[in-house]
C-alpha cells in the first residue's frame, strides 16, 4: 500500500508545490529560449536521471539530437532510447551542457513540466477534454455528488457544452470548467489552474507579477508583504486594483477554487494571488492600485510587475520549502517548521537531527508549525508522530477506496489476494494502526501545534491525530483540511487542453473513527487570528501566543 501511496501522492504534490516552487527558480537566458520548453521539475532518486546528473531546474532543449519543443515529444524520444545511449542537453544557469549515458530503463525517472505560450483549442477538442474530464470524475470519485447533487451537476455540465461554439484559449476553457469542478465541494478534486502561458510569460521577463502579497481578513484584504518601490506599509488595506474593489476580485476568484471551506479558498487565494490576477483578469503590469493607510488616508499608485529575480524571492518567502529548526534557549523550547510532508529521506534526516538537539538541550517544549504546510505522504507524517507518540495509534480510522479502471491496476498491485471489481467500494477496517518503534530521541515535553486556514491534506491528517489522542495543544486557526474527507487523488491528463484534472478516489475516515462528513476543519484548542495591526507592526501573534503560554507554565513549574 505504501507504494502506490507515494506514487500517487507524489505526483500530485509535484504538480501543485515542488513544481511551481522550482519552476519560478529557472535561470533563463529568456532572449535565447523564447519558445516552448520542458522543464525537470523533480529527479526521482537513485533513477538513471539522477545518476547522469540532470537537475531540477534544467531545461531540457533536446534528446538525442531531436529539439524538445512539444508536450509529448519528451516521452517518445526517451522510449525511443531504450536500449541505446540517451543523449540529452539542456540548458543550466544560461549554460549548455550535455549529458549522455547508455539507456535500459522504461523510464528515465524526471517529471517535468511544459511552458509555452497560450494557444486555442477548437470546439471539438475542448468537448472532447470534456468528455474525458467528467467520465473521470464520475469513475474514480467515490461520491461527487455529497455537495452538489446529480441534477445540479448535469444541468452545470450541459451549459458547457452549450457554451463551446467557438474556439477558446486554454486559460478561457479553464475559466468555464474549473468552476463546475469546484462545485463538488473536495479540495482534493480540482482542474489545476494553467500554469504553460503564466511560465512562460515570466521566464520571457516579462513583468506581470503583483508586487504585493496579501493577507485577506474578514473580506478585506491587506497588505503582507511589499515587493514594490512604492512607501506601501505592510498592514495597509488594498481598497482596488486597476479599479476594480479587491472584495469584488475576492468573490470573483473563489468560485474557482475547490475545496469544503470558505476560508481554505482564501487561503488559497492569498497564495497564488498574481497568477490568478493574471489567470482570470489577465492583469499585467503596470497595476493601478488605492491603498488605505493605517490613518484612513486614501493614496493612489501605479506599480510595476516585479521582475523574475525578485518573483524569485517573493515565492521563497511565500512558500519556504526549506526545513527550519529554531532554539529558544531560554524558554527551554525548540521550534520545526516544514510544508509540505515530503522528501522522506531528507526529511527523516532532518528529524533525527533535530530531536538529537532536542534531547541533548533538554528542551522541554516542542512546537511544530504547520501554518503552510499543504500535506504530502502519510508515511512522512507517520515518521515524525514516531517522535512524539509513547504508545500505539490509528493514524486513519479506516479507508474506503472507490475501485475504477484507472486505479485497479495499482490496487491490484498491493492486494494480489483480493478480487477487484470495477465501479466497486472497498473498505480497509483498522489498518492503520501504528506500532512504534524502539526510538531513543522520543520527545516527552510539551507539544504545541500551530495551524492555519491553509493547513490542508496530510497536515490535517497529522492534526486530526494530534487532536484524537491528546498528543498536543493545537493553536492557530480551523484547518484548511476536513479530517474524515475524500483525497488521495488520481491525476487525470486532458489531451489537448494539457490540464491536470485531480480526482479524490479514497474517503479517509479520522483517527478516532468518526465517519461523518462535516463542514468543519479540525479546530484549536486555542484560536488566535492574525489581525492588520498585527501586520502592521510585523508581530506572529499566535507564536507570541504559544510563548506566552511556555514562559507561564515554566514559572508555575519553577
Amino acid at each position: 500500500m505504501k507504494k502506490y501511496k507515494n506514487d500517487i501522492m507524489g505526483r500530485k504534490r509535484i504538480c501543485v508545490a515542488i513544481a511551481l516552487f522550482l519552476l519560478i527558480s529557472i535561470q533563463l537566458n529568456a532572449q535565447k529560449q523564447m519558445g516552448p520548453r520542458h522543464v525537470i521539475c523533480y529527479v526521482a532518486k537513485e533513477s538513471t536521471a539522477e545518476k547522469m546528473g540532470l537537475k531540477s531546474g534544467d531545461i531540457i532543449l533536446s534528446i538525442n539530437g531531436q529539439e524538445i519543443i512539444s508536450n509529448t515529444s519528451i516521452g517518445k524520444q526517451i522510449k525511443f532510447s531504450k536500449g541505446s545511449e540517451i543523449e540529452i542537453k539542456v540548458l543550466r544557469k544560461g549554460k549548455m551542457m550535455t549529458f549522455k549515458v547508455p539507456f535500459n530503463e522504461d523510464k528515465l525517472g524526471i517529471f517535468t513540466v511544459f511552458y509555452e505560450k497560450d494557444k486555442l483549442l477548437s470546439p471539438k477538442e475542448m468537448k472532447e477534454d470534456l468528455d474525458t474530464l467528467f467520465s473521470a470524475i464520475c469513475e474514480i470519485h467515490p461520491n461527487p455528488y455529497f455537495n452538489i447533487s446529480k441534477q445540479k451537476f448535469d444541468i452545470l455540465k450541459i451549459k458547457a457544452y452549450n457554451k463551446i461554439n467557438n474556439s477558446m484559449s486554454v486559460k478561457d476553457f479553464w475559466k468555464l470548467t474549473a468552476p463546475i469542478v469546484a462545485n463538488i465541494g473536495d479540495g482534493h478534486t480540482n482542474l489545476q489552474t494553467p500554469s504553460r502561458e503564466w511560465l512562460y510569460q515570466i521566464c520571457s521577463n516579462r513583468n506581470i507579477v503583483f508586487p504585493l502579497e496579501l493577507h485577506i481578513i474578514k473580506d478585506s484584504t491587506f497588505v503582507r508583504k511589499n515587493f514594490s518601490d512604492s512607501p506601501i506599509k505592510n498592514g495597509n488595506y488594498i481598497v482596488s486594483i486597476n479599479g476594480i474593489h479587491t472584495k469584488k476580485i475576492i468573490n470573483d476568484f473563489i468560485p474557482y477554487i475547490s475545496g469544503g471551506l470558505k476560508h481554505f479558498k482564501i487561503a488559497i487565494i492569498e497564495k497564488y494571488f498574481p497568477k490568478m490576477l493574471y489567470v482570470i483578469y489577465g492583469f499585467k503590469s503596470p497595476f493601478k492600485v488605492e491603498i488605505k493607510d493605517s490613518k484612513g488616508k486614501i493614496k493612489k499608485y501605479t506599480l510595476e510587475g516585479v521582475d523574475k529575480n525578485t518573483y524569485d524571492k517573493m515565492i521563497f518567502n511565500l512558500l519556504d520549502h526549506n526545513l527550519h529548526f529554531e532554539e529558544i534557549p531560554k524558554l527551554k523550547a525548540s521550534i520545526i517548521r516544514f510544508n509540505s510532508f515530503l522528501n522522506r529521506k531528507e526529511f527523516d534526516k532532518f528529524l533525527e537531527n533535530s530531536f538529537t538537539k532536542i534531547k541533548e538541550k533538554k528542551y522541554r517544549y516542542l512546537i511544530i508549525d504547520l501554518r503552510n504546510n499543504g500535506g504530502g505522504n502519510s508515511d512522512v507524517a507517520i515518521d515524525l508522530l514516531d517522535y512524539l507518540i509513547n504508545k500505539p495509534y490509528q493514524y486513519f480510522g479506516g479507508v474506503r477506496e472507490k475501485i475504477s479502471k484507472y486505479t485497479l491496476k495499482n490496487v491490484q498491485k498491493d492486494f494480489q489476494n483480493k478480487e477487484f471489481t470495477i465501479d466497486s467500494i472497498y473498505t480497509f477496517e483498522r489498518i492503520f494502526i501504528v506500532k512504534l518503534s524502539k526510538n531513543p530521541l522520543r520527545f516527552k515535553g510539551k507539544i504545541f501545534v500551530i495551524i492555519s486556514n491553509y493547513t490542508f491534506s496530510e497536515a490535517t491528517c497529522f492534526s486530526a491525530v494530534i487532536k484524537d489522542y491528546g498528543v498536543g495543544m493545537l493553536i492557530g486557526e480551523e484547518t484548511g483540511g476536513i479530517p474524515t474527507n475524500y483525497g488521495y487523488s488520481w491525476p487525470v491528463n486532458l489531451f489537448n487542453s494539457h490540464l491536470t484534472l485531480n480526482v479524490s478516489w479514497w474517503y479517509l475516515i479520522r483517527p478516532n473513527g468518526d465517519t461523518t462528513y462535516t463542514h468543519k476543519g479540525i479546530m484549536p484548542d486555542i484560536p488566535v487570528k492574525t489581525t492588520a495591526e498585527d501586520l502592521y507592526k510585523d508581530i506572529d501573534p499566535v507564536m507570541e501566543k504559544v510563548k506566552e503560554i511556555i514562559y507561564k507554565d515554566l514559572n508555575k513549574n519553577r
